[in-house]
């Protein structure tokens, strides 16, 4: 992980009024780091893993549970065709775009 990733994500929590524990950090470093910037917490926590965070499986999901709740994290939800939704999350504070996706 680079200094600069990691300054960057310790400012945008800062902006938020949120603590910087190492799981939140963790998990922005990801989505900073993710090509697709769109991810669900279970591959939010898998690249947080490969990526050597020692932080617990339960730790970082909550993590980015928290960071949603709180407005760091947006939601993006997907309708699949079993009738259920899957959760992907994002940074919020990306510009407007549209989340198409192919059922």
């Amino acid at each position: 992980m680079s200094s600069e990733t990691h300054q960057s994500s310790a400012r945008l929590l800062e902006r938020h009024w949120v603590a910087a524990t190492p799981a939140r950090v963790a998990v922005l470093n990801a989505l900073l780091r993710s090509a697709t910037r769109h991810l669900s917490a279970e591959q939010l926590c898998a690249s947080m893993l490969e990526s050597g965070e020692l932080s617990g499986v339960s730790t970082l999901k909550n993590a980015v549970y928290d960071l949603a709740n709180l407005g760091v994290l947006a939601r993006v939800l997907v309708q699949e065709k079993n009738n259920r939704t899957q959760t992907f999350y994002e940074l919020a504070n990306q510009p407007f775009h549209r989340h198409l996706y192919c059922v």
